[in-house]
């Protein structure tokens, strides 16, 4: 009996020793299934989270693009009025110099010859032209006509008998002056350039 006793309670220890060892088991395999279950949850969390970040930094790089288009669009058109504005300011510049000069035009100039029509003139009268032409941005024609030296009459440069070479002289003289009165006048040198085969004067 006592035998029979013994062996019985060995089995139920073995039997309860076998329930606590798969209830360890059960207990640890549920834990790793839940652990699973939460690092995929957190997985999924984090693809969702990674593609959340992915979608945010492609519309703030669509966003900075959008930006940036609109800033270099708007200095673009910044520099377009800048240039307007750069124009504008020369051209009162200009109007406002060329306002004072023909106001300023000293009436006891250079006397020239002209000889479209065989006369000795003043340069005053040419000069008033001139600043006026500039004024509407065209040039005027300046050939044709020869600086009078205070010693030479009207006859010698109507006279055959003078060469091309002191014909050249005082037109070169007469350019010369010209351009010297009327650089005094406006602050800068006009330029002297051929149109159409004439020499003619241009404020630039």
């Amino acid at each position: 009996m006592l035998a029979d006793s013994s062996s019985k309670k060995s089995n139920n220890l073995a039997s309860a020793a076998e329930l606590l060892i798969q209830a360890a088991q059960d207990h640890v395999e549920a834990q790793s299934l839940d652990q699973s279950k939460k690092t995929m949850e957190e997985l999924e969390k984090l693809s969702s989270t990674s593609k959340d970040i992915e979608k945010g930094i492609k519309e703030l790089k669509g966003s900075s693009d959008a930006k940036l288009t609109a800033l270099t669009q708007a200095i673009s058109e910044l520099k377009v009025e800048m240039v307007k504005l750069n124009k504008a300011t020369e051209m009162q510049t200009k109007l406002a110099t060329l306002g004072w000069a023909l106001k300023n035009v000293t009436l006891d100039s250079f006397r020239y010859y002209d000889n479209s029509n065989r006369k000795l003139l003043m340069g005053a009268e040419l000069i008033t032209s001139i600043l006026l032409e500039f004024r509407s941005g065209h040039g005027h024609y300046i050939d044709g006509r020869m600086y009078k030296d205070a010693n030479a009459q009207c006859y010698e440069y109507q006279s055959n008998t003078v060469t091309d070479a002191v014909k050249e002289s005082y037109k070169k003289k007469f350019q010369d002056q010209l351009v010297k009165q009327i650089s005094y006048l406006i602050g800068r040198e006009p330029v002297v350039r051929k149109s159409d085969g004439r020499d003619a004067i241009y404020y630039e």
